[in-house]
């Protein structure tokens, strides 16, 4: 058609032009394009670059370019790449096959231009949004670390209180961050291009470590040798391996903000071969600048070992990355990478034990090598510049996106914190009112509650004393809980024959106790599935002992309820073929008006005290067998063997947890009596006042199954006794767990002390040796509670800290809108001050989103909408949409 674009003039033609390449090709959204285009000779300071950038096209080339692309297809494969993870070859190959789908064209291939154009494109925006095109001499002033987004919520010169360094010390950890530092292996690269002939073009300026001091660093520590002798990750078997043939980097070392996960400027370096410490030392410390804080956390995997020689191994850093001495390190292992070490290494280490670490797991550099690893297939075949800018450019595009959402996964958190503080309170002073009676006569009527708590900060302080979170291990053999179970048969028998004798009032009612008990026991083993003729023969003679017994306890209930078998008799009630059926008709099995007319209100009232003693005395044989049993699953997990052995443990493994049913139902059948003869407790009765409820329904709550399991044994050996204690310590049965059982067994910050432990009576407590586990797990139950408390102020002053940051950013921008010495050119003014508004314009609409979103929550006492619905995943909103009826 004779199309012919005229480059370097808007609006009208030139007299002097010049042809451009016969292959001049346009890259676009929708293809390629050949173009025939003029140059404009007419002016001779415009060079051709700058003919090219004025119609919005990027050349691939500085001299004579004949490829271009234009800028909406450079930033719209940037988004791609960034949000999809989308290579530059797939999406050349689309655009080639958009343009020519047979083939027949014959178009020379572009692919490695289109790879140089986004590279550049992608260091020119890193450039733009840092600031440094509104700068003189951008590029040159610019210092390490400048082109990183650093974390808005993290303590930092710009969002620090001005009496920070006057804050009391239970307040000191809001103003420490906390780093956590991990090896990906995935992120490797091969041997492709060497530095020079691929070079960064800003390596070390953003979150790659600066490359000279830390080649020079590895190679002066390339022979150390220390090696973990604590736990079995895959960083120690790295660190003695020999692979990486034809790989330049083996994978990436990185240091992040525990709290927010964000990617700290300078806080990422290539792992010539390994994860070694010399590596991480270098990442570590180079993350951890500026030093503008007194204290300092260090979380990874592998800190029991890392830390120990790291003072030493400090001094040997350069001076500039050392850091001082006046600086407090603490170092923490992740929460799901701590069951792995030793028990020595565990709570020294734990994060739910560490003051000031508020609810930080440790783990979230490991969900973001999950969105980061998407990049390793492309990363791989590059050279070491290309690689180093296109993971920088990844780490910005994070730490971006995470900025954005600090307004709602704060809002989240300060949600679920503040209600979390409360609960947790609440249930360790519950804890607490419940074993104060109970703990009195074992521990000589001291104040063992504040004991406890000077044990604990005084080992928060020095390691060396007596750790209040572990207790000795006791085992109890095989042989020692037989002697316990018959034992236990013995006394019952005793206390059942001299009940039958008695014939009092209370007798009468005891007896029929203990025939209720019989009944359940046979019951419970008539239901049994495989009996064998021996086994059924001998519950067959059982059956006709206690059909004996029924008639003596009817003959007894004629004295004290005449009348009650002509009731019987004209009642609905079924009557039972086996005598374990039968209902004995006591007075709970009466209608209240109906109490009056068989034995008078006294016989009622004496009934419920028994049945009050009953439930009290089956929460006692709960609490004692399952600390038994789960002490003997432990003994049984590490050191029984072998099939015979096995089967005879598992026996009496088996043996408890009949006990613990039969004691449950016992406590079951008890309260529900209990609840039809006093009928629901009052909440506001006095106590002083006998006649009344007592409240009872507070003291003797309804018992579902979570309910009965032992306070503390999951943190003694927690992989190993959840096993034990959920299908008796069989290896497979931890597969059959329910997620949300597993959670509520596991999950160390929410979990709570049963109730059953809370309400203490009886000879649990009156031996000294059972208040050394209801210790430890009174610590912990402290512990959880502080670490809740210390989360809802951790994310008040996070709140805090990213308004002050975003409005420093605002001001930031704002003042480089004027003043640029040297630059003549209107138009240019004019566009670089209009990109400082615009930046400006972000920050500061980012701080009135998240105040106006936290104000409002704050006002409604819930959450408010943190995000757009369409942004929810389909399963959010289909519970919104269930909520909402």
């Amino acid at each position: 058609m004779g199309l012919r674009v005229q480059l370097g003039h808007q609006h009208d033609d030139c007299v002097n032009p010049e042809r451009a390449s016969k292959k001049f090709l346009v890259l676009d959204v929708h293809g390629m394009h050949p173009i025939t285009a003029d140059w404009c000779g007419c002016d001779k300071h415009t060079s051709k670059t700058t003919q090219i950038l004025q119609v919005g096209w990027f050349p691939a080339t500085v001299h004579n370019p004949a490829t271009c692309a234009m800028m909406e297809m450079l930033r719209h494969f940037h988004g791609l790449t960034l949000s999809g993870k989308v290579a530059v070859y797939p999406y050349y190959l689309n655009l080639e096959r958009m343009t020519d789908p047979l083939g027949t064209l014959g178009f020379k291939s572009r692919y490695k231009a289109l790879m140089r154009m986004t590279h550049q494109w992608s260091h020119l925006k890193l450039l733009k949004r840092k600031g440094r095109g509104n700068v003189m001499n951008s590029v040159a002033t610019t210092r390490p670390g400048d082109l990183a987004t650093p974390c808005a919520a993290c303590p930092s010169s710009v969002n620090l209180p001005s009496t920070w360094l006057d804050a009391p010390e239970e307040d000191s950890y809001l103003y420490r961050p906390i780093l956590a530092i991990d090896a990906n292996f995935r992120l490797k690269n091969c041997m492709q291009l060497t530095e020079a002939r691929d070079p960064g073009l800003h390596t070390g300026l953003a979150y790659f470590v600066e490359q000279k001091p830390y080649r020079q660093h590895i190679l002066d520590n390339a022979y150390q040798s220390e090696i973990s002798s604590c736990s079995g990750f895959n960083a120690l078997s790295h660190a003695e391996s020999k692979g990486g043939l034809g790989l330049r980097f083996t994978g990436v070392g990185m240091c992040i903000c525990a709290r927010h996960e964000m990617i700290r400027p300078l806080g990422v370096g290539d792992l010539d071969k390994s994860e070694k410490y010399c590596h991480m030392d270098f990442i570590a410390c180079s993350a951890a600048r500026p030093h503008t804080y007194n204290s300092l956390m260090l979380v990874y995997d592998i800190a029991c070992q890392w830390k120990v020689n790291f003072p030493s191994r400090n001094t040997n850093l350069p001076s500039n990355l050392q850091i001082p001495s006046h600086i407090d390190l603490d170092f923490a292992i992740p929460k799901c990478h701590c069951p792995a070490h030793k028990p020595s290494c565990q709570t020294p280490h734990s994060l739910n034990l560490k003051p000031g670490a508020g609810r930080t797991d440790g783990e979230g550099i490991k969900r973001d090598w999950s969105s980061l690893n998407h990049v390793a297939n492309s990363t791989k075949e590059m050279g070491p510049g290309a690689r180093h800018d296109t993971l920088d450019g990844h780490f910005d595009y994070h730490n971006w996106r995470k900025t954005v959402n600090l307004g709602s996964s704060l809002l989240q958190k300060v949600v679920v914190a503040t209600a979390q503080a409360k609960r947790q309170t609440a249930l360790h002073v519950d804890f607490t009112e419940g074993l104060r009676e109970g703990l009195a006569e074992a521990l000589d009527n001291r104040e063992w509650d504040k004991d406890w708590t000077n044990m604990v900060k005084a080992w928060e302080k020095d390691k060396d004393e007596p750790n209040p979170y572990l207790m000795a291990a006791t085992h109890t053999t095989e042989n020692d809980v037989w002697y316990q179970l018959i034992e236990e048969e013995r006394l019952e028998q005793e206390e059942h024959a001299s009940v039958i004798k008695d014939t009092t009032v209370s007798g009468f009612l005891a007896n029929g106790l203990l025939l209720e008990e019989s009944q359940r026991r046979l019951a419970a083993d008539a239901a049994a599935k495989g009996l064998s003729k021996h086994e059924t023969t001998i519950l067959q003679k059982r059956r006709i002992v206690l059909q004996k017994e029924l008639r003596k306890f009817r003959d007894k209930q004629r004295i004290f309820m005449p009348g009650i078998d002509s009731y019987r008799e004209q009642s609905d009630q079924p009557t039972a073929k086996e005598p374990e059926r039968e209902l004995l008709w006591l007075p709970s099995s009466l209608p209240e008006h109906q109490r009056a007319r068989f034995g008078g209100p006294d016989l009622a009232k004496k009934e419920a005290k028994l049945r009050e003693a009953q439930c009290l005395d089956g929460l006692e044989r709960i609490r004692s067998t399952q600390r038994a049993r789960a002490q003997f699953a432990m003994f049984k997990h590490k050191n029984v063997r072998g099939q015979k052995a096995s089967t005879r443990a598992r026996t009496t493994l088996d043996v408890f947890a009949q006990k613990i049913d039969l004691a449950a139902e016992k406590y079951r059948t008890a309260r529900k009596a209990l609840l039809k003869l006093l009928g629901p407790g009052d909440s506001e009765s006095d106590p002083t006042d006998g006649d009344s409820a007592l409240n009872w329904e507070l003291r003797l709550q309804p018992l579902n199954k979570d309910d009965i399991r032992p306070p503390l044994i999951f943190d003694i050996d927690k992989d190993d006794t959840v096993a034990a204690l959920t299908e008796g310590g069989h290896p497979g049965a931890r597969k059959k767990i329910k997620l949300s059982d597993a959670a509520k067994l596991l999950g160390e910050g929410t979990r709570e002390v049963p109730w059953i432990w809370r309400v203490l009576t009886g000879s649990s407590t009156s031996d000294p040796n059972s208040a050394e586990p209801l210790r430890v797990e009174w610590c912990k139950s402290r512990a959880r509670a502080c670490r809740w408390t210390e989360e809802s102020h951790w994310i008040k002053e996070e709140m805090r800290c990213v308004r002050r940051t975003l409005e420093f950013r605002k001001t930031w921008w704002m003042a480089r809108s004027s003043g640029w010495p040297g630059i003549q050119d209107p138009v240019l003014i004019e566009g670089i001050t209009a990109y400082v508004h615009r930046q400006a314009d972000v920050q500061g609409t980012l701080r009135n989103h998240f105040s106006a979103l936290w104000e409002a929550s704050v006002k409604t006492k819930r959450p408010a909408r943190a995000r757009p619905v369409k942004d929810l995943p389909w399963w959010k909103l289909a519970k919104q949409k269930q909520r909402a009826g």
